[in-house]
């Protein structure tokens, strides 16, 4: 009795159910994987936005304490330098940066103490998601600050 009641336990199961784990696995393994690893892309898309943010406030600030009347006046070219020092960007296709000065004080206008300091960076961004491809996008972030000495 003990035998039959067994055999019918396992024939109940296991009836017509031997693929159907491994179909619904095919179906959903894809998605899966297409969203754990653009989570995963999309987030270091954002570190990099973050680290370039970081860079640029960094080269602001050594530009509005080195104006030209100060004992060290910076460049255009040690602006740059302190941004790209300053970051590390690693699926970047290409990086621009840009360094302009402003007029606040209605004056002569340029590297002056109280105008105005502005970096901007411009860089193509990489993103490599499993099963939708590579794809490169443009992202930019700037930052002004008042030159003060």
């Amino acid at each position: 009795m003990a035998k039959q009641m067994l055999k019918w336990f396992k024939k109940r199961i296991f009836r017509e159910r031997d693929g159907q784990a491994i179909i619904e696995m095919a179906l959903v393994m894809p998605l899966f994987i297409l969203v754990t690893f653009g989570t995963f892309e999309c987030g270091m898309a954002l570190m990099d936005y973050v680290n370039a943010t970081y860079a640029i406030r960094m080269a602001a600030r050594y530009a509005s304490v080195h104006s030209s009347t100060s004992l060290s006046p910076a460049t255009t070219a040690q602006i740059q330098s302190i941004v790209t020092s300053n970051m590390y960007i690693a699926n970047v296709s290409s990086r621009t940066v840009i360094v302009s000065y402003g007029d606040r004080t209605g004056g002569a206008g340029g590297n002056y103490v109280g105008d105005l300091v502005g970096i901007g960076m411009l860089w193509g961004q990489n993103l490599n998601i499993p099963f939708y491809g590579k794809s490169n996008f443009y992202v930019s972030s700037e930052t002004y600050r008042v030159i003060v000495q």
